[in-house]
């Protein structure tokens, strides 16, 4: 399985994904990250970039120094 077939396999079963960012992913134009920084208690994981010709999204996630996981409100600026 190549890392693009991967990713693409991720961004298909994220929820609300548009055709866009599953074409990038599909065509490879993805990067994998895979780090983390902590800065106050609170933990960044990166798991990967793609980018499409007019995006870029950033498959990650927040947790707390428990290790919960912190939910992110999409509609906040």
């Amino acid at each position: 399985m190549t890392l693009a077939s991967d990713v693409g396999s991720v961004i298909q079963s994220i929820k609300g994904v548009d055709q866009g960012m599953k074409q990038a992913a599909e065509k490879g134009h993805v990067q994998e990250i895979n780090d983390s920084e902590t800065d106050q208690g609170i933990t960044l994981f990166v798991k990967e970039v793609v980018m499409d010709p007019v995006r870029v999204a950033i498959i990650a996630k927040l947790v707390d120094q428990n290790g919960k996981r912190i939910q992110i409100d999409k509609e906040k600026d």
